[in-house]
């Protein structure tokens, strides 16, 4: 009897343990969805974060760009360039140090040729709150015995997120020979090879703007002084102090678009007056030597386009 009664006690109570769920059951939740939610010992919330707050490395990025202008005068067709650039630059700090450096290859008017060229740059610049300076250094070499030192100083100060402000200025030197013809108009010798010695500096203020993530705005506005001061021979003979110089007072408009997350189309405009002193001085506008009697200025206009891949 006791047997019995031990026995119906046991099976009862193994129903009622499978009638229970389990303590640690919970149907609500996929136990795939469980794993890939949050790591071990982290929310999902802690994890999101720690993704927001990735700590800054530094880096290279890259940019190849491919650009076109063309400049019209008075006188008639001036620069008429086509370039394509890569340039390489390295971030150091999340605050905005950085270098760069930059290989371009393009043609530009000497004497009134198209003339090829090479052109090493090279740049850096620090990020200290707003005030973000940088220095930049451009080598060139090409035909025509063309050779020019151009060093670039930028003091910009970032008023607010969106709106950037300072002055700028450069200094340069160049060299390049040409036929006396194109150099001096009505020359003796005709057929010589002459080298001009020119020297140029500016100064100006720009001011950017960007209003959203993918579109700048830049206006910057700038006066010019180039400087001929010698000719002569390629082998140093026929030499002649010019000591004449142009101005030039332009205005340039500049507009960049972001699309595709990479790409930028880049298109600007630009109107000035160059004027030239009494005597034989270098123009930068129309490539070549000119003469004049007496003081004259030239009023032009310069349009640029441009396609920019970044990538990194």
């Amino acid at each position: 009897m006791t047997g019995r009664i031990l026995f119906i006690f046991l099976l009862s109570f193994a129903g009622l343990a499978a009638a229970q769920p389990p303590v640690n059951a919970s149907p609500s939740v996929d136990p795939a969805s469980a794993v890939t939610a949050a790591s071990p010992g982290q929310t999902p919330a802690e994890d999101q974060g720690s993704e927001e707050e990735k700590p800054f490395v530094p880096h290279w990025t890259g940019q190849l760009a491919l650009n076109y202008s063309t400049q019209p005068t008075q006188q008639g067709q001036g620069q008429q360039s086509k370039e394509l650039g890569l340039t390489g630059t390295y971030d150091i700090t999340e605050s905005g140090h950085y270098f760069s450096v930059g290989i371009t290859a393009g043609q530009q008017l000497v004497e009134g040729l198209n003339t090829n060229y090479g052109q090493v740059t090279g740049e850096g610049g620090l990020g200290l709150g707003f005030f973000q300076p940088s220095l930049s250094f451009a080598m060139q070499q090409g035909a025509s015995a063309l050779n020019s030192y151009t060093a670039t100083l930028n003091l910009n100060f970032q008023l607010l997120d969106s709106l950037t402000v300072g002055p700028t200025g450069n200094l340069g030197l160049e060299s390049h020979q040409g036929p006396a013809s194109q150099i001096y108009p009505g020359a003796t010798n005709p057929d010589t090879v002459l080298q001009v010695d020119t020297g140029d500096w500016t100064g100006g203020l720009a001011v950017s703007y960007l209003p959203t993530d993918f579109l700048t705005f830049s206006l910057t506005g700038d006066q010019e002084i180039d400087y001929t001061y010698d000719t002569h021979g390629v082998n140093g003979d026929n030499q002649k102090s010019v000591n004449q110089s142009d101005r030039i007072d332009s205005l340039t408009l500049e507009g960049e678009v972001t699309f595709l997350k990479d790409f930028q189309i880049q298109l600007s405009a630009e109107v000035g007056e160059e004027y030239y002193s009494a005597g034989t001085v270098y123009s930068p506008i129309t490539g070549k030597t000119q003469t004049f009697s007496k003081p004259t200025q030239d009023s032009f206009t310069a349009y640029t386009m441009g396609l920019v891949y970044n990538f990194q």
